[in-house]
């Protein structure tokens, strides 16, 4: 049933092709028109930022800050136990 109704659609479409195509004009492709060709955008000059002496100065002392927090972590899990004998309770290992 929808082959028939496709043939029917497709002879409809041909028909009207054929009556309202003149077969002797052939049509154009692309007409010509008198625009400016579009002009290429150039990128503005990079703007660079530098770090200067302070936020080397800023970056290095919270980098310490850091690692004597991580040192002073570790220094104070150390001494909790894992597993202990006298509780049941467990502190998770990563």
């Amino acid at each position: 049933m929808s082959h028939l109704s496709f043939n029917m659609i497709e002879n409809a479409l041909f028909e009207a092709f054929k009556t309202t195509a003149d077969p002797g004009k052939i049509l154009p492709t692309a007409t010509p028109t008198n625009v400016a060709p579009i002009p290429s955008v150039l990128p503005p000059t990079p703007h660079y930022e530098v770090v200067g002496h302070d936020g080397k100065v800023t970056l290095w002392v919270i980098f310490a800050l850091m690692v004597i927090s991580s040192a002073a972590f570790a220094g104070m899990s150390w001494t909790v136990p894992v597993v202990s004998t006298t509780s049941r309770v467990c502190y998770p290992v990563i």
